[in-house]
């Protein structure tokens, strides 16, 4: 569910985005990854071991990052730069198996 959720928001976005192209709204879209806001995104965290200190970020940076974005007039913002890469990595990636990958990554924070 979390997947589809977040799959949503972004495409609702990018659609209220060009809905409002020329309109009085500006839309952007942020693709944070893992963000520490709570002691069970700690948890989580700690279940990915130290592999999640790469694409960890703070909320402030987050904030930060969307609203330069979001001023500069960006459409899709994604902070840091592992973040970046490995976006760009999976849409080359078959969706049977980012759907995997998925379920392998949602799999250890169930279990913890």
């Amino acid at each position: 569910m979390y997947t589809g959720s977040k799959n949503f928001v972004y495409a609702f976005s990018l659609a209220l985005r060009e809905e409002q192209r020329h309109g009085p709204l500006t839309v952007s879209v942020v693709c944070p990854g893992p963000v520490m806001t709570n002691p069970d995104a700690l948890k989580r965290m700690e279940a990915h071991g130290n592999r999640a200190k790469w694409v960890l970020c703070s909320p402030e940076e987050v904030a930060e990052y969307g609203l330069e974005g979001l001023l500069k007039g960006k459409n899709i913002l994604i902070p840091g730069k592992v973040n970046w890469f490995l976006v760009k990595l999976m849409k080359l990636c078959p969706t049977g198996l980012k759907m995997r990958l998925l379920e392998r990554l949602f799999r250890v924070y169930s279990t913890h």
